[in-house]
């Protein structure tokens, strides 16, 4: 603005330079002039414009920083994943080895278990009533039913025999009474009553004459004793055996 007011002021001037020669203007003058021009109205007035521009896809640039920032951070979760890894890993082998180590140290403890099972007597009759009763063979499940059935067949010794081994052999397991193998009925019945409670003492008392008559003096209990001994004894000692 201000080059081309000066322009316009030299033309004037060109075109009157007869007029400015006589008046004896100067280049600095002119300067002056157009300075003042300038600095009063209407050149002094000020005016901001504003201009649109097109700055392109800024999602497109979110996009990339996303990427540079998520391949600037995936080394990190690949490192801590591989720690926790190792970190596990670790745990896993050190627990392994803890479980091993107390296996050892007390394996006395649990291997005294098994021997202890292995070792636990078997409960066996007094010698001298093995023969007398015919003890060879296995106990039924069900002691009491095997002996109904026996008596209710005719085979009424072998019926009171199985009641009387089987409520010894339970009594011997049981209380673990202590019975030479020289032990016969009464030192059985001895030792039972001096340990066992009353209704057991008595019941095993009942059984003990019972088989005592049958075996030796060939005299044999009714039916309706014989029930009686299979029920009780189903009572004192259960079902099974």
């Amino acid at each position: 603005m201000r080059t081309l007011l000066a322009a316009c002021v030299l033309v004037v001037w060109s075109l009157c330079g007869s007029a400015a020669s006589a008046t004896g203007l100067e280049a600095d003058e002119i300067n002056a002039i157009t300075d003042d021009i300038l600095a009063n109205s209407p050149f002094a007035s000020e005016q901001t414009i504003y201009r649109w521009r097109y700055r392109g896809d800024l999602s497109l640039e979110d996009d990339e920083e996303n990427e540079e920032l998520a391949s600037d951070s995936s080394w990190l979760f690949s490192d801590l994943s591989g720690f926790l890894g190792g970190v596990a890993e670790f745990l896993l082998w050190a627990l392994v080895a803890f479980v091993i180590a107390q296996l050892i140290i007390k394996r006395d403890r649990w291997l005294g278990l098994f021997k202890m099972e292995s070792m636990a007597p078997e409960p066996r009759l007094p010698t001298a009533l093995v023969g007398l009763l015919d003890a060879d063979g296995p106990l039924p499940d069900d002691i009491p039913a095997s002996a109904w059935s026996l008596w209710v067949s005719d085979q009424h010794r072998a019926a009171l025999s199985l009641l009387y081994r089987g409520a010894l052999l339970n009594l011997v397991s049981s209380a673990q009474f202590d019975l030479p193998d020289s032990a016969t009925e009464e030192d059985c019945l001895r030792v039972i009553g001096r340990s066992a409670g009353d209704t057991l003492t008595e019941y095993f008392t009942t059984l003990t004459r019972c088989w005592q008559r049958a075996a030796y003096a060939a005299h044999m209990p009714t039916d309706q004793d014989v029930r009686a001994l299979c029920d009780d004894w189903r009572g004192q000692f259960g079902g099974e055996r």
